[in-house]
């Protein structure tokens, strides 16, 4: 057990904080299954590889750090954010809990690279604990009534987001089905336009003087033409 400090800035800084007019001992080597007793009102950072102290060890271990005035169980130096926590962990907070000891609920740990618990001592009773327990339940039923209260927020966000896209495809087609038929429209006006116009030019052109005499023209020359047709055909 000694007075340490980390390399990594946030983590020192992190620690620091916690600690603040604290002493602050580190427990480091994981054999240390006769550790030198904590100073009274000290904050002790085990960080000992904890599944490696045999189950028989972690009450001697608890005592001997049990004086602090908190316990900060976390990963050995250069574990790294894959870290997780021991299977053990459980047993250790037990130990902890019998010399006084208890897990803090929601502890600020986001400095450490991965996982964290934070002990303080506090004089908790059975009924102490009791009302510990059910506010810390009542706190996660409200979580999660809010979680599903916001999961169905979200779910109908996404129907209404969804109902509005198919309502601009719809509008879409619309609109484009309305372009269409009104250039159908415009076209068969055209073409009916084009055409009066060609009939009434047709019109004008027959009523016209030179109509008249071409006719007068035409008329005896197709008459003659008819006739010779009919004597040069076979039979007559």
């Amino acid at each position: 057990m000694r007075d340490a400090s980390r390399p990594d800035d946030r983590w020192a800084a992190g620690l620091q904080a916690l600690a603040g007019d604290r002493p602050v001992v580190i427990v480091e080597d994981p054999d240390a299954t006769k550790p030198e007793p904590a100073p009274a009102g000290s904050l002790v950072v085990l960080s000992a590889a904890l599944e490696r102290m045999a189950a028989e060890q972690r009450p001697a271990v608890a005592r001997a750090l049990g004086g602090a005035d908190a316990v900060l169980l976390c990963p050995p130096a250069g574990a790294g954010v894959r870290a997780v926590s021991p299977q053990c962990l459980p047993e250790w907070v037990a130990a902890f809990a019998a010399e006084g000891l208890w897990r803090v609920p929601g502890a600020a740990l986001g400095w450490l690279t991965s996982w964290g618990v934070l002990l303080e001592r506090a004089p908790l009773d059975p009924a102490g604990l009791a009302l510990r327990y059910e506010r810390l339940l009542l706190a996660a039923t409200g979580q999660r009534r809010a979680d599903a209260d916001t999961a169905r927020v979200l779910a109908l966000t996404d129907r209404v987001i969804g109902l509005e896209a198919e309502l601009a495809e719809a509008a879409y087609r619309r609109d484009q089905a309305q372009l269409e038929r009104d250039a159908t429209v415009e076209a068969e006006r055209a073409t009916a336009a084009a055409l009066r116009s060609a009939t009434a030019a047709l019109d004008a052109m027959r009523a016209s003087a030179s109509w008249r005499i071409g006719q007068g023209v035409v008329g005896p020359l197709r008459r003659a033409a008819g006739s010779v047709r009919r004597r040069g055909a076979p039979g007559s």
